[in-house]
């Protein structure tokens, strides 16, 4: 049967027209509006809401519309919907309601409607009945147009010659105005088009202006920060310099008595004990600053997420919390996804919002490796290693800084079949352990 359902974010030139699919999968669509947007939320009760309306209950109420079940936001699922998904279900034409019977992909269907269709509907400006455009022609012309008809009723009345002619001028000037609302109604157009341009050349220019100013603080804030660290480094080499200074003068004094020389030598075990004791604190303190090395995600309920993958969503994800990867927020992702009879299993890092992020190196161009983790031998771990640095010309959304939550994740989508994982020991008591890694420190 039939499903109705709009696009939101896939295609532009079908965006929030109303299509009727042929097999409509209930986890491509919000349950509550009907749009497929660019990503869904599957609450605990399994109903699925677009951005849209999962905001307006956060905002509001935290319960599901449909049948009123309370849900907590760390519970929540997300789910991308990709548009190679959608390229696989049959859609009818828009113009199914006036007769068209073309089914077919989204893009042959728009291709299809914008060059080839024969059903589009036209107003006719006498009768303004709904007439399709290919038999416009023969409405005019065969007599079929409700209004030439009645001023053809009675010609042989005398009496009314002159109503009939009244009429046909009044006809005549409600055409002209007609036309003349319809050059008014063109202009319009043009001019919402330009003021859309103009819009969207304003946004720019703003977005632009943010960028530099951000650039500006951050250029401001390092040099600061340098500043500071030269004045620091400067002072400590004065007073290495005074101490050094001041040994040689108490050398050269009491050379000449053991006692003096093992008495200034304990001073010195003292000094460097301390310095020790300094270093072991200020690298603690370095290490709480710029973060973990490596983080790992322990991802429970391996059967429910590929059974999710094989009954309809062809991709199940899941997400870790966030966490400090080398003084950047990150989060890991891993994907179950359904190809042709072969569960994949794929991992990716999400770089994340975090208030530090003016404070750090943009774009993101540390080395990392993905996980798979062997729970029993790291000799068998499975390690993707992604070059930051070389990868960024071609994905700069994965690794410059965040301007939503997170960014898109970059990893490998095909790092292990669930077969390999399975017969390989990585999965054990119903769940794995993935990972990431730094390889290397900042250039």
């Amino acid at each position: 049967m039939p499903s109705q359902a709009y696009l939101l974010g896939h295609f532009e030139c079908l965006d929030w027209r109303p299509l009727q699919f042929v097999d409509l999968p209930s986890t491509l669509s919000c349950d509550v509006c009907a749009v497929i947007p660019e990503t869904l939320l599957r609450l605990e009760c399994y109903h699925w809401l677009c951005e849209f309306c999962y905001q307006s209950l956060v905002g509001s109420y935290r319960q599901c519309p449909l049948d009123k079940q309370w849900f907590r936001e760390s519970e929540v699922v997300s789910l991308p919907i990709r548009v190679r998904r959608l390229h696989k279900l049959d859609v009818h034409c828009c113009n199914v309601t006036h007769g068209c019977e073309f089914v077919g992909s989204l893009e042959e269907m728009r291709t299809h409607f914008s060059k080839d269709c024969q059903f589009h509907a036209l107003a006719c400006k006498r009768c303004h009945s709904a007439v399709l455009r290919k038999d416009i022609i023969a409405h005019y012309m065969e007599e079929q147009c409700g209004v030439q008809n009645d001023l053809t009723i009675r010609e042989d009345v005398g009496s009314e010659d002159n109503v009939a002619n009244i009429a046909r001028e009044i006809h005549s000037s409600l055409e002209d105005v007609a036309s003349g609302f319809h050059a008014i109604e063109d202009r319009l157009n043009t001019q919402t088009e330009g003021i859309a341009a103009t819009k969207s050349y304003v946004v720019s220019n703003a977005q632009v202006l943010r960028a530099i100013h951000d650039t500006q603080t951050f250029t401001s804030e390092g040099i600061a920060h340098l500043r500071t660290t030269l004045s620091s480094t400067e002072e400590q080499h004065r007073n290495q310099l005074e101490q050094a200074n001041l040994v040689k003068t108490m050398i050269a004094s009491n050379k000449e008595t053991l006692t003096t020389l093992l008495g200034l030598q304990n001073r010195l075990t003292t000094s460097v004990d301390r310095l020790c004791d300094e270093w072991t604190h200020y690298s603690a303190k370095l290490q709480s600053v710029n973060g973990t090395n490596i983080a790992y995600f322990h991802v429970q309920g391996v059967r429910d997420l590929v059974k999710q993958a094989k009954e309809g969503t062809l991709v199940a994800s899941i997400f870790s919390d966030v966490f400090q990867l080398f003084g950047y927020s990150a989060r890991l992702g891993v994907e179950f996804e359904h190809q042709t009879g072969v569960i994949f299993l794929g991992v990716f890092l999400h770089i994340c919002q975090s208030p530090r992020d003016s404070l750090l190196k943009w774009p993101f161009a540390i080395p990392y490796a993905l996980l798979l983790v062997h729970p029993a031998d790291e000799e068998k771990n499975i390690i993707y290693r992604v070059e930051a640095s070389r990868m960024f010309g071609k994905v700069p959304e994965c690794f410059n800084r965040p301007v939503s939550r997170y960014n898109n994740g970059i990893g490998n989508p095909k790092l292990c079949s669930l077969e390999d994982a399975l017969s390989g020991g990585f999965v054990y008591e119903d769940a794995i352990t993935v990972g990431v890694t730094v390889l290397g420190s900042r250039g």
